[in-house]
Formats: structure tokens, sequence, C-alpha cells
């Protein structure tokens, strides 16, 4: 369990995280006024848009100034290293913590136990984030540089498998632990079980006197 040293320091590098990514959009990928002209006529084919009343952050690789080809680059090469950096954090922290767990000698069948369902779960975390998070940047990024042209097809997929994160990750969780997923199977068999617990109903009795009783 993380002292609260160790909670503020991680909360202090986060915080760092979002400020490097941000200063480096904001550096080297704003979008002035020869990247508005760029792309100018497929927006308003494409979106019916005027690029020069839009906030973007966009890099070119061809068909620009030196200065252009020059911090888009580095914008992307920089992202590059803190993208692969974070990747790479999940893949040792999972192997160091699965390392630790498989560290345990003399514990209980059912621990072990738990614990296999845990590497499981590890590395099914781990590989999440490389295909939906880092594979669709990796794409939109140098697609254009291999000569890939995406067109809309980036922005359906990119768009939906960012999105798709935050429910695919704790959903690796109920699927690979028993527990939690038999509570699922459970909720998802008897639906009007557990919708209708609490309610009650109410029937008349066969007494002339037209009194009821409730019924739990």
């Amino acid at each position: 369990m993380l002292r609260p040293s160790g909670l503020f320091g991680l909360f202090i590098f986060f915080i760092c995280h979002g400020i490097a990514w941000s200063t480096v959009c904001e550096m080297f990928l704003y979008g002035d006024q020869e990247v508005s002209d760029y792309i100018y006529e497929g927006f308003r084919r494409d979106y019916n848009v005027d690029s020069h009343d839009l906030s973007m952050l966009m890099a070119l690789f061809f068909d620009a100034s030196p200065e252009i080809k020059r911090r888009s680059w580095m914008g992307i090469l920089i992202l590059t290293g803190i993208s692969t950096y974070a990747v790479s954090l999940y893949i040792v922290l999972g192997w160091k913590i699965m390392r630790k767990l498989a560290d345990n000698p003399g514990v209980s069948k059912t621990t072990q136990k738990l614990h296999r369902q845990l590497f499981k779960a590890l590395a099914v975390q781990t590989f999440i984030p490389i295909c939906i998070s880092f594979s669709p940047c990796m794409m939109a990024w140098y697609g254009p540089v291999l000569g890939l042209d995406l067109g809309m097809w980036n922005n359906y997929l990119g768009v939906i498998a960012l999105s798709a994160f935050p429910v695919l990750d704790p959903l690796a969780i109920i699927i690979l632990l028993p527990n939690y997923r038999n509570k699922l199977i459970g909720v998802v068999k008897r639906p009007i079980k557990y919708l209708n617990s609490g309610t009650s109903a109410v029937r008349p009795t066969g007494d002339s006197s037209g009194a009821a009783t409730q019924l739990y």
C-alpha cells in the first residue's frame, strides 16, 4: 500500500506528464496561417467549415516551409518518445508485479490460483492500451509519412478505439476474475429478479370486506 508521500509523488508525476504533453503540442504542433491554408480546401469540401476559424494541432511533413516541417518532426518524435515510455512503463510494472506475486513460496493453493488469475488480468491490461491507445496514435502520426491516406477511417477507428479504453480496461478484470465474472453472469441471466428486488405487489383477499394483503 502506498504511503501518503508515495501518493503525492504519483500525483505530481501525472501532472508533470500532462504538462509535458501539452507543452509539446503548444510549442511544435500549433496551427498557424500556413497550416490553415494548407487544409482549407479539404476541410471546406469534407466538413463545410473554414479551417481559419478552428483551433487545431497538426503536423506537416511535406509541402510546407522548412520551419513547419522541422517543428512537426520535433513534436511528433517527442510525443512518440513520451508514448513509448508510457507503454514501456506498463510492461515493466506489469512484469514486476507478476514477479512479486510469483515470489511467494509456501502460499496456499487458493492464493496460487488467485495469483494465476491476476497474471492473466495484468497481461491483458498491459495489452489493451498498446492496441487501442498506442497503435492508433502511431498510425495517425506516421501514416502520412509512409504515404498512407487513412482519410475518415482514421477519425472513426481512432476515436472509437481511444474512447473504448475506459470500458475495456475494467472489463478485462471482470471477465478474467471468477468472482466478478460469476456475479456479472448472474446479473445478466436474472435481470428481472434484480430489477424487481425490493418491490411489492398488492393482491386482494377473498373476504367480503375488500381488504388487501400486501406481499413482500
